[in-house]
């Protein structure tokens, strides 16, 4: 459970996912569609704050292992993830995001970590953010369209491709509601990429999100299934590093 929940908190901030593939990013057709744009981004409205509760499961290196999760969220402030055992409920890990930092402590082995954003950015050589973060936990766009260049339909969804120096992006919406169902995001310089779908949104996130990613030519699944999301006015974020534990 200790790797598991190292592994978890990596997924999320793409520490480590490694792939040297490249999203396949053609010339799409340009839509003279303002409308079209302001649905997506009336479909997708991020959301003020979270409060989810669920479970999960990672597969990839030689793992199998469920997990409970715990998501406290505020829109462009926080992001709170505390980490349980599937079986016995016991609390194994939690991390506290901000837009310039990451703090994360182990339970099991006692350990802790402060980092600033930017120690993870040098780390894995790409301009990863707490705002990309929270896109993916949320199951929004990491990128709105903001014109309709850029969109194209495509096998029942609509098609959003960004080519930027720094990340390629594909982002897929559905036909009908404009709900995001899918975006995939790589990094070129640092040959990473990290895979995202969301199933059964409700009217604050998707109850069902899959991240799949790749490390050291290991397949890596991480699912999440929430069974509680609501909103609330106010949320509470305790997070305090336990006497006695060490620094990563």
């Amino acid at each position: 459970m200790m790797r598991l929940t190292v592994l978890l908190l990596s997924v999320f901030i793409w520490i480590g996912c490694s792939s040297k593939k490249k999203l396949a990013v053609d010339e799409v057709d340009v839509l003279d569609d303002l409308e079209l744009v302001n649905a997506i981004q009336v479909a997708n409205a991020k959301p003020t704050s979270v409060l989810a509760r669920g479970k999960g499961t990672f597969k990839g290196m030689g793992m199998n292992q469920g997990f409970k999760i715990d998501l406290r969220h505020q829109q462009d402030s926080i992001i709170w993830i505390d980490v349980s055992a599937a079986m016995l409920g016991i609390k194994v890990a939690r991390a506290m995001i901000t837009p310039d930092s990451v703090m994360f402590y182990n339970r099991l082995d006692k350990t802790f970590l402060k980092s600033p954003i930017s120690d993870l950015q040098k780390l894995i050589g790409g301009p990863v953010s707490f705002y990309d973060l929270q896109a993916m936990l949320t199951g929004k766009p990491i990128s709105y369209p903001s014109l309709s260049k850029g969109l194209k339909k495509e096998m029942g969804a609509w098609l959003y491709a960004v080519n930027s120096d720094d990340r390629l992006m594909a982002l897929r919406f559905d036909a009908d509601d404009y709900i995001l169902l899918s975006q995939e995001v790589s990094f070129d310089r640092a040959e990473q990429s990290i895979y995202a779908t969301y199933a059964k949104h409700s009217e604050i996130i998707p109850s069902e999100l899959s991240f799949t990613s790749k490390v050291n030519d290991s397949d890596l699944q991480l699912n999440i299934t929430f069974d509680k999301i609501e909103s609330a006015s106010s949320i509470t974020y305790p997070f305090s590093i336990p006497r006695g534990y060490k620094s990563l």
